[in-house]
Order: structure tokens, then sequence, then C-alpha cells
């Protein structure tokens, strides 16, 4: 039997060049970008409104005054704060020192004029200690630590009832999602600490409102 010439056909035509292979991924990509990007720009865009909210109420519910300057500042940081630790599970040095900073000024604001400042700074103290007991335990991140000082400083500038909620409703709050990830099994989940910080100090400042 005779063999069979099988027409041969030209390298360009026998197989797609890489450049066309490549180029169904490249459309792809050049769609996922912008959708990536709109994501982003949405995402950016809900953190800032929610700082500007965030900001008014503290406004709303201290005042302009000294003690009113640390809610502002940590207004303005709560959504990246809470973002940073979702996404990272850390809380940034740069961001809490920001934060202490306000604080500080706004203790020594209120002592200067006149204020008593006993609640904010045993509060504050209070506040880092407890949790770098729970940070030597394993329990907590230093940077949880740190943020617990802060937010233990304006808290107590608040109030003491804003001082004793604020930590009282962060452990509320994470330990009914603790509870609830336990009953959907998912207890291996690590689940950071510090939104539920940050939500239960904006919640007792709404509640002693």
């Amino acid at each position: 039997m005779p063999p069979v010439c099988k027409p041969r056909l030209p390298a360009s035509a026998a197989e797609p060049s890489r450049a066309e292979s490549s180029a169904p991924v490249a459309h792809s990509l050049a769609a996922f970008v912008p959708v990536q990007c709109g994501w982003a720009r949405r995402q950016q865009w809900a953190q800032v409104v929610l700082a500007i909210g965030l900001a008014a109420f503290a406004v709303s519910a201290i005042g302009l005054g000294p003690a009113g300057v640390p809610f502002v500042a940590i207004a303005a940081l709560t959504p990246a704060l809470v973002v940073t630790d979702l996404r990272e599970h850390r809380i940034p040095n740069r961001l809490v020192l920001v934060a202490l900073a306000a604080a500080i000024i706004g203790v020594i604001g209120e002592w200067l004029v006149g204020a008593d400042v006993t609640v904010a700074s045993v509060s504050g103290a209070a506040c880092f200690a407890f949790y770098l007991v729970l940070a030597i335990a394993g329990g907590m991140g230093m940077g949880d630590v740190k943020l617990a000082g802060v937010l233990g400083l304006a808290a107590g500038l608040a109030g003491p009832t804003e001082a004793i909620l604020s930590p009282a409703l962060a452990f509320g709050v994470g330990g009914l999602v603790a509870v609830g990830l336990l009953a959907i099994r998912s207890c291996g989940r690590r689940v950071p600490f510090g939104p539920f910080m940050l939500g239960g100090f904006w919640l007792a400042v709404a509640v002693a409102y």
C-alpha cells in the first residue's frame, strides 16, 4: 500500500503563534484589571465616607473641645485599621501612634482647662495592662495591646460609662462571633480582634450618647 502523503502546513498555519495564543489571556486580564480598579476605588470611597460619618458623630457626641481630638483622629483611622487587621491580621504602628498622639493631646488639653483626667488615665492604663496580660498568655497581638491603651484613654475622656462599656462590648460582640464560628465548625479560623475593639468603642459612645 503506497504511503499516504499529507500536505504539510506552514508553521504559522499549523499552530498559533505565541502572541496569538496569549491574546485570550491578555484580553481576560484587560477585562479583569478595570473591575479590580473599580472595586478598589469603591472601597476607598466607602472608607472615606465611613471616616467622615464617624468624625461627624464624634463631634456631635463629644464636642469640639480637647476631649474630641482623639475621637476625630480615631474616626479618621478606624476604616484603615479595620481593613488592615482583617486582611493582614496586624494593626500598623504608624496608625496607632497617630491615635496615641491625639489621645495624649486630648488628655493634656483637658487637664489644662481644669478637667479631671483621672478616669482617662486609669482607663488607658488598665486597658493596656489587661490586654498585655492576654498577649503574654498568647491570646492577643501587641498591636491589640497598643490600640487598647489608646481606646482606653479616649473612652475615659468621654466618661466612666464609655470607659467600661468600650472593652465590655468588644469582648461581648467578639464572644458572640466566636460562638458562631464554633457553631459552623470554623473553630480553626483566626479572627482579628481589632475590629471588635473599635466597634465596641464606637458602640459605647453611641450608647452613652
